[in-house]
């Protein structure tokens, strides 16, 4: 990937956190900040331990392990939260309000490779895998505006609110345009993500839902036949399929994002967000 744009953005986020007073920075003679940045760019490309990585810049080298020390601190400074925070700041504020008509949610289940099963679950889906499941909910061209990961027996339907309710405080009010045609706000979720609580919460911030029916044990035709899209919720709901398609993108721009290689859950977050950063870069949204 192109790197030139992610590292000046993570050298603007960094020198406002790290020289904090409540920061103490423990800095290197031989590399600069931005070159670890680099090395971890990299680094993000392969499906190996830190122990084995090694990165040359101008003859000398970055071991793995000190770069995983790096890491670990800017995690702990918040570095790639605010990267990624910024940017969908930026984002939001410089895009067409239509963007944000078409929210869907969607989930997917990553198995385990060298991480930590204290943080994770089996799936039965998957063989009873140990792994987690990524949840993440995007705009209409697909850009994830918001993630949120749990363990990998987790329900999808338990985390649609909480993610909801904090993407609400930075897009537009819903409630202004509710009464707008053009720019009313629709939420587009598969059955896993069919419950009373759910819906209630939707349009309770003026969203329509576009959900599909969980028939669950229904076996009364006419319950199910009431609950069927109308042809223009089915047209609706089609648009659903760009929150697919960014699983495979992330996947794509991180390839370490296939398995679960971290074991601090919070250094996967990083990467997701570097993924999503780099997709507005590519696209030049901003």
């Amino acid at each position: 990937m192109n790197n030139n744009k992610l590292i000046l953005l993570f050298n603007e986020v960094y020198n406002k956190l790290a020289f904090n007073k409540n920061n103490i920075i423990h800095h290197t003679r031989k590399f600069k900040e931005d070159q670890y940045f680099e090395a971890y760019l990299n680094f993000l490309n392969n499906s190996i331990y830190y122990s084995r990585f090694n990165y040359s810049i101008n003859n000398n080298i970055i071991h793995g392990k000190y770069l995983n020390q790096k890491v670990n601190t800017w995690t702990k400074l918040k570095i790639f939260e605010n990267m990624f925070k910024t940017i969908i700041d930026r984002y939001v504020l410089s895009n067409n309000l239509l963007n944000f008509k078409y929210l869907s949610i969607d989930s997917q289940f990553t198995m385990n490779k060298f991480g930590s099963t204290k943080n994770m679950g089996r799936n039965k889906q998957y063989k009873s895998k140990y792994g987690i499941r990524t949840s993440c909910i995007v705009d209409k061209i697909g850009i994830p505006l918001i993630y949120s990961i749990n363990k990998g027996s987790s329900h999808d339907s338990l985390h649609l609110i909480n993610m909801l309710n904090k993407l609400l405080t930075i897009l537009p009010s819903p409630a202004k345009y509710k009464n707008s045609k053009k720019y009313n706000m629709y939420f587009l979720g598969d059955a896993g993500y069919d419950t009373k609580d759910n819906i209630n919460f939707i349009k309770k911030n003026n969203i329509t839902p576009v959900v599909l029916y969980n028939k669950r044990k229904t076996i009364n035709q006419k319950i199910i036949n009431e609950h069927l899209f109308t042809n223009h919720q089915t047209e609706i709901y089609k648009k659903r399929i760009v929150v697919e398609n960014s699983h495979a993108w992330r996947e794509f721009i991180i390839p370490r994002l296939g398995k679960v290689y971290d074991k601090n859950i919070d250094n996967i977050y990083g990467q997701l967000y570097l993924s999503t950063i780099y997709l507005i870069f590519n696209r030049n949204l901003i």
